[in-house]
């Protein structure tokens, strides 16, 4: 059995559910936040409103260098050799470069807008806002890396849920009492906030503890680590972020909402993918083999997980777009356009997550090319015609684009994946989704049925394994509690998987 099966399957399988769960939450408590926007406002304020904090979001990708991804890589090789006091060493370090970069390029943007307010589509006040918000949020992000390379997720999922919940607390307080837009992003900067001061009061024995051994890491370490990622990263922005300030800025607040809750739905089951893969990087980094049953697993349980869901959504998209109000109802085709990408996705993340835990930095950059320059592009050219169709199309081209570079890329990496199985994986749901689109059920039926199916199948081919099962529920109940479940649910998993393995 492989290193990464015999000594971090279960604790990462624990903390990318942790991960997943933080994002789950805050989405969720996100989709709630928005909805209350377009229910107490309108659908042209969640517009502005969300296209503000894609600002944010964007000024994020361009000044933090990087060095969330960079210093995550980093801290996972020196957990992985037990040297704690370069971890702090890069802690400190990378907070002072991505505070620094972030407050000089917010502060440059702000001026421009102020003197040259035709430069975006915003008012001055939400801008200023968003620029507060950037200074706290990349801080916000390399702290969360931190966590996450040392497997401390669980921290992450609370500082989260607690950040969020303030968002909506206040955000709703201040759209109450009529500041609209302005309102709902000063919730968002408010949360961010409270991130900032939690994580940091987590992190302070890492500030407060002299170092005792010397450490070789330089910052020219650490950007010469997080640089292969930077660039990408600004792609990603132009990729992703860009998509909503093109689409209100040729289209207007309302096409805006509108691909602005498409997306932020097809997101949350990205998610999946992006999480487990976001985990097992610095347990990859610091790994010496397993690297390739470690990249396998990845691409497997992130089609398992996310897939069906997608095509439940993909089938029913006004399922959740109908909770933001009829007009949202128009988002249906954006939506499924862009979960048409999750098992490309899938694959990706699994392959990026190989390769540069492997230090290939160059090749990261060239697929970071090759994801988001057509993308880019593409929005251009296609959202001027026909609005967030067009930009939901460029986002999906580009996530095709980097399949097929991915893919050559492992070659080139000689990572040897069993492509039979995995596209077994996609198969089996695709073709019970052929299924039951022509079949007329029930809601609830319809989607626990195909769900069940999916899970059924998947563990009678042996593509989901009694032992697969055993970890998750590991992970999920504490250890006392585990025996009980299986002794209990034995009768079922029997049938599932078959009196023995």
């Amino acid at each position: 059995m492989s290193e990464f099966s015999k000594v971090s399957e279960d604790t990462a399988g624990r903390n990318s559910l942790y991960l997943f769960a933080s994002y789950a939450f805050s989405q969720a408590l996100g989709f709630i936040f928005w909805i209350l926007v377009s229910q107490i406002s309108n659908s042209n304020v969640l517009g502005d409103a969300s296209a503000a904090t894609t600002l944010s979001a964007s000024i994020i990708g361009i000044t933090a260098l990087g060095i969330p991804t960079g210093s995550k890589r980093l801290v996972g090789i020196s957990l992985g050799e037990n040297d704690l006091s370069s971890v702090r060493v890069i802690l400190k370090k990378s907070l002072l470069l991505v505070f620094v970069s972030t407050l000089v390029v917010s502060f440059s943007l702000v001026l421009m807008v102020y003197y040259f307010p035709i430069l975006l589509n915003l008012s001055f006040p939400l801008i200023l806002i968003s620029s507060i918000t950037a200074i706290f949020a990349v801080v916000v992000s390399l702290l969360k890396g931190v966590f996450v390379a040392s497997l401390r997720t669980g921290s992450v999922l609370v500082t989260e849920t607690i950040g969020t919940t303030f968002k909506i607390l206040l955000g709703t307080v201040f759209l109450i009492y009529g500041l609209e837009a302005i309102g709902a992003t000063l919730g968002h900067l408010v949360g961010f906030i409270s991130m900032f001061i939690l994580f940091m009061v987590l992190s302070r024995r890492l500030f407060s503890k002299e170092d005792t051994t010397q450490s070789d890491i330089s910052n020219h370490d650490i950007v010469e680590a997080s640089l292969p990622s930077w660039i990408p990263n600004i792609l990603a922005v132009l990729g992703t972020q860009l998509g909503i300030i093109v689409v209100i800025g040729f289209n207007g607040s309302l096409e805006s909402g509108l691909y602005f809750v498409a997306f932020s739905l097809f997101s949350f089951i990205a998610m999946v993918p992006k999480a487990i893969a976001t985990v097992a990087f610095p347990v990859m980094s610091g790994m010496k083999s397993g690297k390739e049953f470690a990249t396998e697993k990845i691409m497997k349980m992130s089609i398992i997980i996310a897939m069906p869901l997608s095509l439940v959504l993909f089938k029913h998209p006004t399922l959740l777009l109908i909770l933001f109000g009829s007009d949202f109802l128009n988002a249906n085709l954006m939506l499924q356009i862009l979960l048409i990408g999750i098992a490309p996705i899938s694959i990706s993340q699994g392959i990026i997550a190989y390769v540069y835990a492997q230090g290939r930095y160059r090749m990261v950059l060239v697929l970071g090319i090759l994801e988001n320059i057509p993308r880019t592009i593409l929005y251009f050219l296609l959202v001027p015609l026909i609005g967030g169709i067009g930009a939901s199309l460029s986002y999906l081209i580009g996530s095709l684009i980097l399949l097929f570079g991915s893919i050559f890329s492992s070659s080139k990496a000689n990572l040897k994946i069993n492509w039979d199985v995995i596209l077994l994986i996609i198969v089996i749901p695709f073709s019970l989704f052929i299924l039951f689109y022509f079949i007329s059920l029930p809601l609830l039926i319809d989607i626990t049925l195909f769900l069940a199916i999916c899970f059924i199948v998947y563990s009678r081919l042996k593509l989901l394994t009694r032992y697969d099962l055993t970890v998750f529920i590991q992970i999920i109940l504490p250890k006392k509690y585990v025996t009980i479940f299986l002794e209990r649910f034995k009768p079922i998993i029997d049938v599932l998987f078959g009196n023995s393995d």
